[in-house]
């Protein structure tokens, strides 16, 4: 988390002052987002003086800043030949209230909220497992528990969905 000078292009202005948040396996955009949050909150509690007389001193950026649009649903779309490890990455990026990761299943998207990353192999996208918990499917490497899918009412358990072993996501 920074706090920088504008300047002519986009969060690539000097730095005042900066803080770093690590992320653990544990987070998720949302949670990161609450820590980024309260990290900036401390860094002007902290630099609010200087910043407010003016006098507050920078230092470029090191690798410069860039822009990253905001998340679309179609980045969301899981493409089941990427190891297990992305496409929890990639579920964990799009939670609530981002627009989420997602596969079809019988022309309508799914939208996954939580993954787990275990074992298996198969053919990616085919479901390894069904129980009242989750649905396993094969990635490229390795496979993924699904153990979250949203509806209209919230997070819901897998087994909603109707699939079976055999079955192939898309």
């Amino acid at each position: 988390m920074t706090i920088h000078y504008l300047d002519e292009g986009i969060d690539t202005g000097p730095v005042i002052a900066e803080k770093r948040v690590p992320i653990g396996e544990e987070h998720d955009a949302a949670s990161l987002a609450a820590r980024l949050k309260e990290a900036g909150l401390q860094l002007l509690e902290r630099h609010w003086s200087v910043l407010s007389s003016g006098r507050a001193e920078a230092v470029p950026q090191r690798a410069g800043g860039r822009y990253w649009p905001l998340r679309t649903t179609a980045d969301g779309a899981i493409d089941w030949t990427q190891p297990a490890r992305h496409i929890r990455n990639l579920v964990r990026a799009l939670v609530p209230p981002w627009p989420g990761a997602t596969f079809r299943l019988d022309g309508d998207d799914v939208v996954v909220d939580r993954v787990e990353v275990v074992d298996g192999a198969g053919e990616p996208g085919a479901v390894l497992a069904v129980d009242d918990e989750r649905v396993v499917v094969a990635a490229g490497e390795g496979a993924v528990a699904i153990v979250g899918v949203r509806s209209e009412i919230g997070t819901v358990a897998p087994m909603r969905l109707g699939l079976r072993v055999g079955d192939r996501l898309g």
